[in-house]
């Protein structure tokens, strides 16, 4: 193996490469103010102005020679100075802007490393009741190069002009301004052109005396939600979206991951609303006009965008102090004293600090940490130095009241966020490219901590159908991109979230099993120890020094996170002309799309195995092809993926698919859980692919009344939910329905509602939930029959069944069933989100076009549903038969008052697209998605139309190709 080449980081910064700036020679003139201005050289030539200023002079005019004179010096700023007019700071320039040179440095991706920040002293003047708000800051820096220019980033934020001074610190002079301007061309950059270079050694103050920003309605930035307050009453509050580049929004830094520095926070808001930020309040004062100015505990060095805020009122806390003095507060709307679901979520939250600090064996050392919960639908979780903001719905969990799933989830939630602290806040991503290394490490270090939490449940499985499978599903389409991309600087949306943790997850397993658990977690040490930012080249390093220079990883794993997508192996037995028998392994890109065309590889670790063999080999698939002797007995399976330890999927030649097929019915149980589900996956998306035939992907189902582990059939349910999709105007869908629903049927015999083992409680609420939606009528009767009692007796459902129960009593009722879950939803004694978001999803449910057409309706009037509720509604509605095709027609019919409503929140607009337009399988439906993106002008939202487009068509040959296999499959099953 080569040696791995790797750039060297100076005090964590990669290197930049930097051109010098333009050379300025101080001129003895004075502007209007009387400061010293700068103005470049430049070669003498006569252009069209001087002509008209000559003619001017000749003809005597007195105004013509003030021009002249005048004007040389306000031409001769840098170029595309965008500096906005006296009195109206924020007025946007609408003059063409000249083309910069790519020398100003400026332009460059990332600040230059010539001056770095190392302390912020910031201070914010805020109101939950208004959209504005203003601030001023201050920032110590260091000199390390030679310059002229203060470069700072700013997005939507207003600088008021002359209010700008810099101070040498070493000698306390004062360094005069030369000019203060903006740039806008890739990106927006607020420049202090200073009259004289800063000196290298020295320290700097830059001092803003006032900025004015917007309190916008969803992230980057700050940005409003709303929450339920006790009595029913909806409250506003204030919290940041940082990351990936949202401080540039909310104050002028250098936002760059990178440049870490202290904070010190003033937040000056209303006597009546509670401020937080990343670091304990310290002192608070009173101000005439009822405000109170909140000073806040100097941070440790963190970067700009792990710097939190959130303003709110009608909220209490339920705290708890550690051993060590820290305290941990869980934020409620609700009275957290008298709600199990707050205590809950505070245990959680100690618990995974403790878990957490136990198997670093490295210490938590922040002395507050805040737990706040956020409605809507936006992110999971938003992690900041000691501010956790957590989605509602995801926080509060009540182990009585409270299905096991959703006891997973919230768990996962506070895990992955507490794990933030480690890799995210301690360790930093050196760039936006790198962020997938603390994504994955954080991800990886949650799951150790969630088997504590849960110590009965093997946690590898469910990480593979929790993560991992969800990431295959959503890096295999034509617009996936790298983990290392630099695109990461501009998005990152619930679905690239999902990728850049379940494929960077699945990259660390991949590493550990060729490196050995005692390196990689000496390694992950060093790298606590060693590291405040890093990027990939650097954990390839110490991952390689950690085997002794054994094992060059960045040679060996580099591609995987610099290739798009992700590759399928194919695995075909083959005899020669001499009789000798032989695997050829063949690596190719994977792609939904057959017009896709890749020539990337990647090093593929494949591990397979036959029957007859105990353990797994190992072979190295460097090339396009290769091939092995077979020595397995004739007859016999290979299986290419052992324990699902691999980001690629496998296919194999029809004779081995039957093997496996046969295998699974005779005894499942010789492959362990994760196996059998990757082979279902892999199969059902490799048809879905057209590189296997379905019914080959079916075969694999027959087996399934024998199963019992709910990780097999999650990922079964999963891909057949989606095959019925796609088959739901088919003449096939009723006959697949019967056919999943009696092998659910068979398996759900075997336990009962209210199971004591929670992986067995987690294979029943699937098993009930299916069995229901697949029409089976013994089910169905139960859960009619539950839900009445509900309803009529306030009799309790079991909380792993509940949804599936509240789904078949609105299905199966009318407007009496519907109106009073409605009443449910709005009910003030309801305190649970997850009550509130489970109503809202199965109101979706009715078989009523007139009700789902005015439940569509309300989305639109801003007041029977929340704005950070429509994008549930939608997606709840598009999951169901009669709701899908319905709930596109509205869309349809209605996208440009939808477009209205939700202008200031983009999100919502992609969400409801999203929703309605991924299912789509008919040539009417493709005409129709082609006319609405006539309509809309946003590139995101057309990105959508098109993906959807995209999709359809496959939807549309795939049909064509494959409908008529599944109907013969079908009649040649025993259904």
């Amino acid at each position: 193996m080569g040696d791995g080449i790797c750039e060297i980081a100076i005090d964590g910064l990669p290197s930049v490469a930097r051109q010098a700036p333009p050379r300025i020679d101080p001129v003895n003139q004075l502007d209007e103010d009387g400061q010293m201005v700068a103005i470049p050289e430049e070669p003498y030539s006569i252009k069209r102005w001087q002509v008209f200023c000559i003619i001017f002079v000749i003809l005597g005019a007195f105004g013509g020679v003030v021009y002249f004179i005048v004007l040389p010096i306000k031409s001769y700023k840098p170029p595309s100075v965008l500096k906005p007019k006296p009195g109206d700071p924020s007025r946007p320039f609408t003059d063409a802007t000249p083309e910069i040179p790519k020398e100003y440095p400026w332009e460059q991706q990332r600040i230059p490393n010539d001056l770095q920040p190392y302390e912020y002293r910031l201070t914010l003047r805020l109101d939950v009741t208004k959209h504005v708000y203003s601030g001023s800051l201050v920032i110590n820096l260091r000199c390390y190069h030679p310059t002229e220019y203060i470069i700072l980033d700013i997005q939507d934020v207003r600088i008021s002009d002359n209010l700008v001074s810099v101070i040498d610190l070493s000698t306390g002079k004062i360094q005069p301004v030369a000019d203060t301007f903006q740039v806008s061309d890739r990106r927006t950059r607020y420049i202090i052109s200073v009259a004289d270079k800063l000196r290298v050694g020295s320290i700097y103050r830059a001092n803003i005396t006032t900025f004015t920003g917007r309190v916008t309605a969803e992230p980057p930035g700050l940005y409003t939600a709303m929450h339920r307050a006790r009595r029913g009453r909806d409250r506003r509050m204030i919290v940041s979206g940082l990351k990936p580049t949202g401080a540039r929004h909310v104050f002028p830094c250098m936002d760059d991951p990178a440049m870490k520095a202290t904070f010190d926070v003033i937040i000056e808001h209303p006597s009546d609303q509670t401020a937080l930020t990343s670091s304990p309040s310290e002192s608070t004062t009173t101000l005439p006009n009822g405000w109170v100015r909140e000073t806040f505990y100097r941070t440790s060095k963190l970067s700009t965008h792990l710097l939190g805020f959130a303003l709110f009122e009608g909220m209490t806390e339920l705290e708890r102090f550690s051993s060590r003095g820290q305290v941990v507060r869980v934020w409620s709307a609700f009275d957290p004293t008298s709600s199990p679901a707050a205590e809950v979520a505070l245990n959680t939250t100690l618990d995974a600090i403790s878990n957490i600090k136990d198997l670093l064996g490295l210490d938590y050392l922040l002395q507050k940490t805040d737990v706040l919960p956020v409605p809507g639908q936006i992110v999971p979780y938003d992690v900041y130095s000691g501010l956790l903001m957590v989605r509602d719905t995801l926080l509060f969990c009540d182990v009585d009241d409270s299905s096991i799933r959703d006891q997973l989830q919230c768990a996962m939630a506070l895990n992955h966020a507490v794990a933030h602290y480690w890799f995210g806040i301690s360790v930093t991503a050196a760039w936006w490219s790198d962020l997938w290394v603390t994504e994955a490490l954080s991800t990886e270090l949650a799951y150790e901590s969630l088997a504590c939490h849960f110590p009965e449940l093997s946690m590898d499985p469910i990480q593979l159908v929790e993560s991992v499978l969800p990431a295959f599903l959503y890096d295999g389409h034509s617009e996936t991109r790298s983990l290392n991309s630099e695109a990461w600087t501009e998005t990152l949306d619930g679905s690239e979230k999902i990728v850049m943790s379940g494929k960077g997850l699945t990259i660390l397993k991949m590493v550990r099993s060729i490196v050995y658990d005692s390196s990689y977690m000496r390694a992950k040490k060093t790298i606590l120890a060693s590291y405040g930012t890093i990027n990939t080249s650097q954990l390839w390093d110490t991952l390689s020094q950690a085997t002794d220079s054994f094992v060059n990883v960045s040679l060996v794993m580099n591609n995987w996170v610099s290739n798009a997508g992700y590759p399928y192996v194919t695995l075909r037995q083959t005899v020669e002309d001499n009789g000798a028998r032989r695997i050829y392994i063949i690596q190719e890109p994977f792609s939904y799309f057959l017009t896709s065309r890749s020539t990337l590889h990647w090093n593929i670790p494949v591990a397979y195995k036959t029957k007859e063999q105990s353990d797994a080999r190992v072979l190295w698939l460097n090339d396009s092809v290769k091939n092995i002797s077979d020595d397995s007995p004739m007859g016999e399976w290979v299986l290419g993926k052992v324990d699902s330890n691999g980001f690629y999927r496998v296919n194999y030649g029809p004779g081995n698919w039957k093997l496996l097929s046969d295998q699974l019915l005779t005894n499942h149980t010789v492959f362990d859980v994760s196996t059998r589900a990757s082979l279902i996956d892999d199969a059902f998306n490799l048809a879905r692919a057209s590189r296997l035939l379905i019914p080959t992907a079916l075969d694999l189902t027959r087996y399934l009344d024998k199963e019992d582990d709910y990780v097999p059939w999650k990922a079964a349910l999963r891909a057949l939910h989606y095959l019925l999709t796609v088959l739901s105007k088919s003449q096939s869908y009723n006959s697949l329905k019967a056919y999943i629903s009696n092998k659910v049927v068979v398996a759900m015999r075997r336990y009962k509602i209210q199971e004591d083992v929670i992986r067995r409680r987690l294979l029943y609420s699937e098993l009930f939930e299916a069995a229901c939606r697949y029409g089976d009528t013994n089910a169905r009767k139960t859960a009619i029959e539950l839900f009445r009692k509900w309803r009529t007796r306030r009799q309790r459902i079991d909380p792993d069944i509940r949804k599936s129960v509240l789904q078949e009593g609105i299905a199966s009722g009318g407007q009496s069933e519907w109106n009073f879950v409605w009443r449910k939803y709005n009910s003030s004694s309801t305190t649970s989100p997850q009550d509130r978001q489970l109503f809202l999803t199965v109101l979706a449910s009715s078989q009523q076009d007139y009700i789902l057409y005015r439940y569509l309706g309300w989305t639109k009037d801003g007041f029977n549903i929340r704005r950070e509720d429509v994008p549930l509604v939608f997606r709840s509605m598009a999951d169901t038969v009669a709701g899908r095709e319905l709930a596109w027609k509205f869309v349809f019919g209605n996208w440009r008052e939808l477009q209205q409503r939700f202008a200031d929140t983009p999100s919502i607009q992609e969400e409801i697209l999203r929703s309605v337009s991924s299912q789509m399988t008919s040539g009417y439906e493709l005409k129709q998605l082609r006319q609405l993106k006539e309509l809309i002008d946003i590139p995101r939202l057309r990105r959508i139309l098109e993906r959807a487009e995209e999709q359809t068509d496959l939807h549309i040959r795939w049909l064509a190709g494959n409908e008529k296999y599944v109907s013969d499959w079908l009649g040649e099953t025993d259904v």
